[in-house]
């Protein structure tokens, strides 16, 4: 007796809704096809965020919002629009989910006795860091929060610099004297 009326399934609410509700649900579907198109964006624009616009079949323009810290993949929905995000190469940075990397050269002077050195940061201009003493080619140090920005409002990610030791070249005659005079030590663990 509850199917009937509608309440356990079935019933006069299916038997309705398969002639009449299902109908214009149907069409009202097929009117709304979405366009689907990619949207390329640097990743300085990912990082501060950006907008693009994006011509629709028959002239219509539309303008599509794209958040700060958006990822590669991210679908991006307007009216008429499924926008599907492309990060474009970056010379500089590569992302890593939230975080960046970037490769920073290190004079040889600087990675022997430490020191600091610069990098840049994607919302633009240097950071400064300091390097330990006897800092070896490929470190890696982690610069909290300079990384992308979370679009659900989390904390940023962080930017890693891969340090690259830098010899002195073309070195000088005076630099070519101190190295030749060093003795050759190899350190042994202990």
């Amino acid at each position: 007796m509850e199917d009937l009326f509608g309440e356990g399934g079935g019933g006069f609410g299916d038997i309705f809704g398969s002639i009449f509700g299902n109908a214009t649900r149907g069409r009202a579907r097929q009117q709304s096809i979405d366009v689907e198109a990619p949207i390329t964006v640097s990743l300085a624009e990912a990082y501060r965020g950006t907008s693009r616009t994006v011509e629709l079949p028959g002239g219509r323009r539309v303008e599509v919002k794209v958040p700060a810290g958006v990822k590669e993949g991210t679908v991006l929905r307007v009216p008429g629009l499924r926008a599907t995000v492309q990060l474009a190469p970056d010379p500089v940075f590569t992302r890593e989910g939230q975080d960046v990397r970037v490769v920073v050269p290190v004079p040889l002077h600087v990675a022997l006795r430490g020191g600091e050195v610069s990098a840049p940061t994607l919302k633009g201009g240097q950071v400064k860091f300091n390097v330990p003493p006897e800092t070896q080619n490929g470190t890696k140090i982690r610069l909290r929060g300079l990384g992308m920005p979370d679009p659900k409002g989390g904390p940023p990610g962080d930017m890693y610099a891969d340090l690259r030791v830098q010899l002195p070249v073309p070195m000088d005659e005076r630099t070519r004297k101190w190295a030749a005079e060093q003795p050759v030590y190899i350190p042994t663990k202990s």
